[in-house]
């Protein structure tokens, strides 16, 4: 895998989640997993937990709401084999998301 990507606009998600994640993630041959938070609580957390499992050299985290976390990885010209979304369930943003992904050409091909 080249890439991952999480955008969580508001909420931090579950522990369980990233905790089981981080392992699989990066112990499957992830060169690089990007996660992105617009609270910058939820920031600390995943910081903190890159550091508890001792990879965040393979990590990349940053503080953007998921149109500037988009705009960054394409200006950066990062593209990614699978994006994980975790958006409010309540506030709907899902679908603006993916076509906003896939205006801004973000997925690897094949």
């Amino acid at each position: 895998m080249n890439g991952i990507i999480t955008l969580e606009q508001w909420s931090f998600g579950h522990g369980y989640f990233w905790s089981k994640s981080l392992n699989v993630l990066l112990s499957n041959g992830s060169k690089k997993v990007y996660f992105n938070d617009k609270n910058p609580v939820a920031v600390k957390i995943i910081k903190s937990n890159l550091e508890k499992f001792g990879v965040m050299d393979k990590a990349d985290v940053i503080k953007k709401d998921y149109e500037d976390a988009i705009e960054y990885y394409r200006v950066n010209r990062i593209k990614f084999n699978i994006i994980f979304l975790d958006p409010p369930y309540d506030n709907h943003v899902i679908t603006q998301i993916l076509k906003l992904i896939y205006r801004k050409k973000l997925l690897r091909k094949g």
